[in-house]
This record gives C-alpha cells, structure tokens and sequence, in this order.
C-alpha cells in the first residue's frame, strides 16, 4: 500500500512538474501532424488540460464499468479490452488491484451467469501523454520496454531516465527535476511495465468479484430451503431419540452422581493415607537424619582421640628428645668443668710466673739504676778532663788541629763520640731529691729484656 501511495504521487508530481525530454519522438499517426520543434518539445497534460482531466475521465469509465456489471441489459456486453498501462492514477490503480488479485483475470459473466463474449483487440489509448501546448503524443508500455536510470554529468542534465521499447528503436531520455522526482518516475515506469498485459482493470474486476459472492450466497440459500424442507419428517424421529437420550443422560447422570459420591469417599480415604504417608516420611527422616547426626559425633569423636593420641606420642617424643639434650648438656658441664679447673691451674701458674717476672723486673730496674748512675758519674769525671785539657791548651799556642765539628758535606752522616750523642741535661749531676732518670731507649730495652 506504501508503495503504490508512493508511485501514484510520483506519477503526478511528473505529469505537472515535468516538462522537457532529451530526445525527441515520433508523434502517432492517429494525431494531426503538426511542426514540433526538438527544442520545444516535453511533457505535458495533452488535451485534457489537467490532472482533474485524467481522473474525470477514468471515473467516467469506471461508472460505465460499474453500469455495464449492475444488471442492465445490454445488446453489446461490454468488456474491457487489452491495454498499456500508462503513467495515470487509473492505470496505476487498476495495475495494483491486478497485482493483488493475480495474474489470471476470472472470466467476465452476464447477471444470468453466462460468460461474455470479448471484444476485438484494438490499438491502446493510454501512454505517457507528452508534447507541447497543442500537441499530444503517447508512448507505449510493454513487457520488452527496457527502463534504466542514466548517470549524472557535469555538462548534461542531471536525473536523466532512458526509456527503450524495442531493441531496435531509438532511446526516449526524460529528466526528472531531482532525484526525488526521478526515483518516483523509475518506480511508476516499473509498476506499469510490470501490469501492462493485464486483461481487466481494477474496478471491473472487484465488480465480478463481487458478482460471484452474490451468486454464491444465493445458491447457498437455495440449497439451505431445500436441507429444511427435506428435514421436516426427520424432526418428529429426532425428538422422540432426544426423549430416550434424555431418560437415559438421567439415569447417567444419577450413576454418575453415585460414583462422584464414591469418588469423593475415596478421594478422603486416599488424603488421610496421603497424610499418614506423609507424617511416617516426616518420622523416617527425622531417624535417618538422628543417626546421621550420631555418625557424625562418633566420627568427631574419633578424629579428637586420633588427634589427642598423635599430640600424646608427639609429646612422649619431646620428652626423649629433652632427656638426650639433658644428658648431652650434663655432658658438655662436666667437660666445661674440667676445663675450667685446667683453666685455673693455668692461671695460677701464670700468676706465679708473672709474680716471678715482675720480681726479675724489679732486680733488673735496680740494676739499671746503677748502671745509670755510674755512667752519669763516668760523664761528669770525663767533662772534668775536658775543662782541664781545655785550659791547659789556652796557655799553649793555638795550634790549628782538626775540628770536631763536621763540615756541611759531612752532616748527613755525623761520626761524635758518646759525650756528643748524651743530651746536656744527663751531664748535669742529678739532684740528691730527685732519683735518677733512665733514657727512653734503656727503658725500652729493660722492658725488652723483663718480658
């Protein structure tokens, strides 16, 4: 329905908007032949003049359909012959109505029911109208018309659709306005290209149609006046049957009256064995789930006397694992003991030995003391020598000797005796207070010598 809505109002919008055609085409013999230049040649209304034009005159013919189909007489019967459908409204609606009610038209038949004779075939009068304002020309529909959308160019018009009716004639190029224009155009081309071997139009064919439930329902009416007549005299049997089926649907009914009671006892018998059913599940259950609690305790119970048996043995390990830690420590303190003693008697030879050393020390110091003290009293008796030598050479005549003082080549390496190296403190004769000093080399070689 949308698509035929569709291609109906593309068809008009091409009929009024539409106005040049690209090729120009032989008008038909049936017109007079006028001077039609290519240049002013489009589409156009034609004679009617309008769009109300074309649906004026397709209502005129459908009323004629209609008047002819209505039950008046007739010396000619009317058929509506062969035709091409063309780009109107009517033709689109009667292609449509064809199209729903099937390729294979139902043949036409008189009111007393008898078939219609055709009419001869003749030339069709519809087409695409065309032309300029006073002239008319139509192009024809069939199955062979080949309809393609041509591409847009730049130098060209643009929605250009090619119409070709034969293999051997000339191309037809219309443009549309736009694409909207052209793609309505294409579907109404296709739509009528599709339905132009359709024998009846729509209306004649709803008309028929309506023609033969007409009949059907009279003929069906006869034959219901004719059940009833024919079933008067069976009426009388069917009542008295229905009497007999009503004594004994009563006795039915009473025995089944009877069992639904027995049914209803039984039913209640059944419920209370249902509920006992129910009350000894609910019992065994309870039981099978007691034991099933009571094997649960005796398996916990079991699994903490295997633990508490396992934490027992581990413990009885510990105990003979401490008592071997025990003896082997009892072990390491009697040798520790007797290491220590060791260690004593160690020590308290060594404190002996050190009583003894620090004793030798104490005899040694002495002994360095008067060895100090004799070199100390060998110095001064010697720097007496000196002074006396002194002053005796000051009374001679200074006689040049070799100096004791070294030169400055031969200070690296001084060669002075012993009262040169002793500093000028230790010449000093000691005090009586003060005890004598020991240089720090006899010292270190004393300390040497003790240890």
């Amino acid at each position: 329905g949308a698509m035929g809505g569709a291609v109906k109002i593309g068809v008009t919008d091409v009929v009024e908007r539409s106005r040049t055609l690209s090729r120009p085409s032989p008008s038909p013999t049936s017109r007079s032949q006028r001077d039609v230049t290519p240049s002013k040649r489009g589409f156009s209304l034609g004679r009617w003049g309008s769009a109300s034009g074309i649906n004026n005159k397709k209502r005129d013919r459908d009323q004629r359909d209609s008047a002819s189909l209505g039950g008046r007489e007739s010396p000619i019967p009317y058929v509506e012959t062969r035709r091409s459908h063309t780009l109107d409204r009517g033709s689109l609606r009667s292609a449509k109505s064809s199209s729903t009610l099937g390729s294979s038209p139902s043949p036409v038949k008189t009111p007393g029911g008898k078939p219609l004779s055709p009419r001869p075939m003749k030339e069709s009068t519809k087409g695409i109208v065309g032309g300029v304002i006073g002239r008319v020309w139509k192009l024809e529909i069939t199955p062979e018309t080949t309809i393609t959308s041509l591409k847009d160019t730049a130098s060209g018009r643009p929605c250009k659709i090619s119409i070709i009716n034969t293999p051997t004639a000339r191309p037809i190029v219309i443009a549309a306005h736009d694409h909207k224009s052209k793609a309505r155009l294409l579907a109404a081309l296709e739509e009528a290209r599709q339905h132009c071997m359709d024998a009846l139009p729509y209306q004649m064919r709803l008309s028929q149609g309506r023609r033969a439930e007409e009949e059907e329902a009279l003929v069906r009416e006869s034959e219901e006046r004719v059940r009833r007549n024919s079933q008067a005299d069976i009426i009388e049997q069917t009542q008295a049957e229905l009497a007999i089926e009503r004594v004994a649907r009563e006795e039915a009914e009473m025995l089944a009256q009877n069992e639904s009671v027995a049914r209803a006892a039984e039913e209640e018998r059944v419920l209370e064995l249902t509920t006992l059913r129910q009350q000894l599940e609910a019992l065994l259950h309870q039981e099978t789930q007691a034991k099933q609690d009571e094997e649960i305790v005796r398996n916990l119970q079991s699994r903490l006397l295997k633990e508490e048996w396992q934490k027992r043995e581990e413990l009885e390990r510990l105990q003979v694992e401490q008592q071997h830690l025990l003896v082997a420590e009892q072990r390491k303190r009697k040798a520790f003991e007797i290491l220590q003693k060791d260690q004593e008697k160690k020590l308290r030879e060594a404190e002996t030995r050190l009583k003894i050393l620090d004793n030798d020390r104490r005899r040694l110091d002495e002994e360095l003391r008067a060895a100090r003290e004799k070199i100390v009293m060998s110095g001064r008796g010697k720097q007496l020598v000196e002074a006396k030598m002194k002053v005796q050479q000051g009374r001679r005549p200074p006689i040049r000797t070799l100096s004791l003082r070294p030169s400055r080549q031969e200070r690296a390496s001084p060669a002075r005796s012993s009262s040169f190296t002793t500093p000028p403190s230790r010449l000093l004769l000691p005090s009586p207070s003060s005890p004598p000093r020991s240089s720090p080399r006899s010292t270190h070689a004393a300390s040497g010598g003790i240890s």
